[in-house]
């Protein structure tokens, strides 16, 4: 029977594999390892109590020929009870490892396909109960003759499964696809495989599909190629579309991403607060938080760390960096930037951060700009030549913490920097 392995501080070179998966709303009813159960699961782990999803993988893992598998649910202290300091303690030091654990496992097994650890990772896939062939039409041709078409069958697209994948609708997944090395994912409809060279599917498995050149998933597996100013602006463009993924905890927000921030720190070698990083702290402050009828968690995070407000990470919701869309020039000086974190600043764990800026004020009265985005979904659609000209001149001067679209700005100046 599989026990839980802690392996000495001195272990090296061991061959282990991961999973990614998401808990599902059903996760209470399974074992998990916490503070009160630990002996227990040293000595063996209680099979039957298992989600289906974490017996299928460690059934995988023993098929691959690797002794060991890496389960948050298993391999971190789990919460028992309201204050717990043994879960706290152990969480704040795992979460700094998040990036080790995957990008040193021989391969992740993804459930990709599975919407709850309650499915498991064999799913029934229709698409593989037949086997389509292309069908041959013959058109009468207009002077004389015929005209053959062939029509391919269209079979499941790795590419779709993971973008219409519930697992990879999740923030704390999001990180756990970009540092791995190799994939195995199992999929809705199939399962195929995943690295820095591809993917090739069960479906046809002496193709091999190159990595789209603009994904991102091929810029963070060729990062050793970017240079600073490159890497940084890659991590507020990745921001954005994480800012769209569901989180259940608003303060994981940050600790989500800490493996990435990890990755690129090695590569740029510079300071990072709050989901800022010192090169690029400017372009860091232009976020906008873009209120859409599909996003629910939109509003300020109500956590036990408080973020501050200058930072994207305190919107729990979609938001947009404006130096992306378009020239942008920073007129302001960076005097004080620091912070004070629980573990590593990449972990995401901030405790306190400070952020001192020098440059020009301005009182400008807020009411008379014009504010609409061309990104934003409420934004109304007609305008006069005029207004599109004011807002070509204007657009996003200001964008205000906290204020809703309906909420007016007031007809008093403000001080803007």
């Amino acid at each position: 029977m599989p026990r839980l392995y802690i392996p000495s501080q001195d272990a090296r070179d061991i061959e282990y594999a991961a999973l990614s998966y998401v808990w599902g709303g059903d996760h209470a009813n399974f074992t998990k390892t916490t503070a009160s159960n630990l002996d227990d699961m040293r000595r063996q782990l209680p099979w039957n109590k298992l989600s289906k999803t974490i017996q299928d993988a460690i059934i995988i893992t023993r098929g691959l020929g690797l002794k060991y598998l890496w389960v948050d649910a298993l391999c971190i202290l789990q919460k028992e009870k309201i204050n717990d300091i043994q879960h706290m303690e152990d969480w704040s030091i795992e979460a700094a490892r998040f990036a080790s654990y995957y990008q040193n496992a021989v391969l992740t097994i993804a459930a990709t396909g599975s919407e709850s650890s309650s499915r498991g990772l064999f799913l029934e896939s229709p698409t593989l109960e037949f086997k389509p062939g292309p069908v041959v039409i013959l058109q009468k041709s207009f002077w004389a003759g015929f005209r053959q078409s062939t029509i391919q069958p269209l079979y499941p697209d790795p590419i779709s499964e993971i973008r219409n994948s519930a697992l990879l609708n999740r923030a704390w997944t999001a990180q756990e696809r970009l540092l791995s090395e190799r994939i195995l994912h199992f999929g809705a409809n199939c399962i195929f495989w995943e690295c820095s060279g591809g993917y090739v599917s069960e479906l046809h498995p002496d193709r091999w599909d190159p990595l789209h050149k603009t994904s991102e998933f091929f810029h963070f597996k060729n990062i050793h190629t970017f240079r600073t100013k490159e890497l940084t602006e890659l991590w507020y463009a990745f921001v954005i579309g994480y800012s769209l993924k569901d989180i259940s905890v608003g303060s994981d927000r940050l600790p989500a991403l800490s493996g990435v921030a990890t990755l690129v720190s090695t590569r740029c070698q510079q300071k990072y607060i709050a989901g800022i990083w010192e090169s690029r702290v400017a372009e860091g402050l232009t976020w906008i938080a873009i209120r859409t009828s599909d996003i629910h968690t939109d509003g300020p995070i109500q956590s036990e760390r408080v973020l501050p407000s200058w930072s994207w990470a305190s919107n729990n919701g979609f938001i947009w960096f404006t130096f992306l869309h378009g020239p942008w020039e920073s007129l302001i000086q960076v005097k004080t930037f620091h912070s004070r974190s629980k573990g590593p600043d990449t972990s995401g764990q901030v405790l306190e951060a400070r952020l001192t800026l020098k440059g020009l004020f301005r009182m400008v009265d807020l009411s008379q700009l014009n504010t609409v985005y061309p990104y934003n979904k409420h934004a109304k659609e007609e305008s006069t030549e005029s207004e599109q000209q004011d807002t070509a001149k204007h657009k996003h001067i200001a964008c205000m913490d906290g204020i809703k679209p309906a909420e007016p700005l007031g007809t008093h100046p403000r001080l803007c920097l």
